[in-house]
């Protein structure tokens, strides 16, 4: 083997050292082995497989300050409970929001036990409770 080759061997197996473990891993059922999955409006309609206790996270387009926001419309929480409160996070350069101005609202589940649920979301004002929502975000969600 040529010296060149061998230090191009060695350059990308060092490479392979520092990239690789940063990567998430599917398992066998195609789940990631992350500690965390996200997912956003790209995969609205679609299914995601977790493993017990890992974390849901859903984020999705809101603006909290026209008075619409993002409710749980559907959801067993024995397969997927909720982690805390969703957080709302607004544009980084407008101190104090500005009314109009859109961010993005954050939820956290974590996957309890094996089964499968429908979330969805909802995006409405509270209190047009008669109202059809404005938009809906559905995730089937399989927990192996």
């Amino acid at each position: 083997m040529s010296t060149q080759l061998k230090t191009l061997l060695i350059i990308v197996l060092l490479a392979a050292l520092f990239v690789l473990p940063g990567c998430a891993v599917l398992n066998a059922s195609g789940a990631s082995d992350a500690k965390e999955v996200a997912v956003g409006l790209a995969e609205d309609g679609k299914q995601v497989e977790l493993r017990p206790g890992q974390v849901l996270v859903v984020t999705l387009d809101s603006n909290v300050t026209t008075g619409y926001s993002w409710t749980v419309a559907a959801n067993d929480n024995t397969v997927l409970a909720a982690a805390g409160d969703p957080v709302y996070n607004g544009p980084e350069d407008q101190k104090p929001p500005v009314v109009g101005a859109g961010g993005t609202e954050t939820f956290r589940f974590t996957a309890s036990a094996a089964g499968s649920t429908t979330l969805r979301l909802e995006y409405r004002r509270p209190w047009e409770v008669d109202q059809p929502a404005a938009q809906a975000y559905t995730l089937q969600v399989v927990v192996r």
